[in-house]
């Protein structure tokens, strides 16, 4: 029964991962009072134009993701219209945040004047990948594990640069992999 249910399980989460997909998260984002939809393509529009790309015919829909109400900020999830141009939407912020260490992408990257506030991109994950991902990271920093990272919806870590990587797929594995000996 319980191997049923934890089959179950990875298969919704298989299913809401392939929802997701195309999709980025943009994290910190301050409010508005008043917000339209265009707006919202405006401020991609000027992420965009300072990452170097286009993406004004990429997007396929943005929204508003609120996590919490008491804050004065959100997130915004931008879908694509496919994973190519997540994956160079993704790369361009990296590259950014690599050549400007310094300053790092803010919400003054987004058009916001008012408010400055460092935001955070990412790939969206589904509620057990976000969770896995926590506890993966947590698992690399206490067993010093160089890398943990996401990779197309997968969760990925690695003991060294020289190392095989290890798809972490459940909490389950961590625990073993927390009971191994350590070489």
């Amino acid at each position: 029964m319980c191997s049923h249910l934890s089959a179950l399980d990875e298969k919704i989460d298989t299913l809401e991962r392939n929802m997701i997909k195309t999709c980025v998260e943009i994290r910190n984002v301050p409010l508005r009072q008043t917000e339209t939809k265009q707006d919202l393509y405006g401020s991609v529009a000027v992420l965009s134009n300072c990452l170097g790309i286009d993406t004004k015919s990429d997007i396929r829909d943005i929204s508003r993701y609120r996590i919490d109400k008491k804050s004065n900020s959100s997130a915004l999830i931008l879908e694509f219209s496919n994973t190519l141009i997540k994956s160079k939407f993704l790369d361009s912020v990296k590259s950014y945040n690599k050549k400007n260490p310094n300053q790092k992408l803010d919400s003054t990257n987004l058009g916001f004047t008012t408010k400055v506030n460092p935001i955070f991109v990412a790939e969206q994950l589904t509620a057990h990948s976000r969770k896995l991902f926590y506890l993966a990271r947590n698992f690399a920093r206490d067993h010093k594990y160089d890398y943990c990272w996401i990779s197309n919806g997968r969760i990925l870590m690695k003991k060294s640069r020289e190392s095989p990587y290890i798809v972490i797929r459940s909490e389950a594995q961590l625990r073993q992999m927390s009971e191994l000996p350590v070489a």
